[in-house]
């Protein structure tokens, strides 16, 4: 009697068993079904599932909500990128897995809108109408060439195609710091459009001289970006970006 019981225990431990580990299949299997997303920095537009790269992709929608205003913000997002703030435009260099140059030229190469920035100099831009953020890790230089030993950044603005109307947006700060910029989207026809938009900033800086007790890091900065993009078919795609900065310390 007692060993019928032993074996009638032991029958109910594997069916639970067996019960437990079918339902743990079953949630294992489960499956996620993501939305489709189109990287274009391998200058073929591929689904991001085809690359045979190690790729981030950082939507507009994504870059709004973690309010990401400069290229500098990005190394807290993406994996194994990590680009030093040292309070200047002029000194932006950016590592990719450890490979970068502060000094010599730069090792990861910045496109804005497929145009190249050779010099770390200006990779630190105005950031504003970004549409979207490619980043790819990895030897880049049989598509891009020089400066891409370790990887590329590839920003896109927002085009006008996509994109109608007007913008305006202020705001105000400690030590007097303003931030205004504007922008205007429009097109001709479905085919042809353009895009205007221009941005300043203020600071009366954080620092003094104890010498002669004046700020040394007052800032004035701005910046204006004009589009012009046309369109047609799907194998035709004409953009003309024009874009000028000034940004500069002023001594009080």
């Amino acid at each position: 009697m007692f060993k019928q019981k032993i074996a009638f225990l032991l029958l109910l431990l594997c069916a639970s068993a067996h019960i437990f580990a079918g339902e743990n299949d079953s949630i294992i299997r489960q499956s996620v079904v993501l939305d489709e997303i189109i990287v274009t920095s391998s200058k073929e537009t591929k689904n991001i599932k085809e690359m045979p790269a190690s790729v981030s992709y950082i939507p507009l929608k994504e870059l709004q909500n973690r309010n990401i205003t400069s290229i500098k913000e990005i190394s807290s997002y993406v994996p194994n990128l990590f680009i030093p703030d040292y309070g200047s435009k002029l000194t932006s260099p950016v590592y990719i897995r450890g490979i970068g140059s502060k000094i010599n030229a730069p090792s990861v190469g910045l496109y804005v809108d497929q145009i190249p920035f050779f010099e770390k100099t200006v990779f630190d831009f105005d950031f504003s109408e970004i549409d979207k953020i490619e980043v790819l890790r990895g030897p880049q230089g049989t598509l891009y060439g020089r400066n891409t030993m370790g990887g590329i950044i590839n920003v896109y603005t927002k085009s006008p195609l996509n994109y109608e109307g007007t913008m305006f947006s202020f705001s105000e700060g400690n030590y007097n710091q303003l931030q205004a910029s504007s922008s205007h989207y429009g097109k001709f026809n479905d085919n042809f459009g353009y895009a205007v938009s221009g941005n300043y900033k203020h600071s009366d800086g954080f620092f003094n001289n104890s010498f002669n007790n004046k700020k040394v890091d007052a800032l004035d900065a701005g910046s204006g970006r004009i589009k012009l993009r046309w369109k047609k078919g799907t194998r035709l795609d004409a953009n003309l970006l024009a874009n000028y900065e000034y940004s500069g310390c002023r001594f009080r």
